[in-house]
């Protein structure tokens, strides 16, 4: 039922909300991130960012390696 569903009526969506996403990231500043004023209740997005990007530096020196 639920494969039936997905595919039915919410695969359509799915892809409207990523579409969506991928033209406001394209449309952002590149350092759109440094003019951010975020609350307390949003330390947890800052450290998954942090994360996030200590990851991808580690995985470009690799590749350039």
């Amino acid at each position: 039922m639920w494969r039936f569903m997905y595919r039915n009526r919410l695969e359509k969506l799915h892809w409207a909300v990523l579409e969506q996403d991928r033209i406001l990231l394209e449309n952002l500043v590149p350092d759109a991130n440094a003019y951010e004023y975020l609350y307390q209740h949003d330390i947890g997005l800052s450290r998954l960012r942090q994360i996030m990007q200590k990851t991808a530096k580690v995985q470009v020196a690799e590749r350039e390696t």
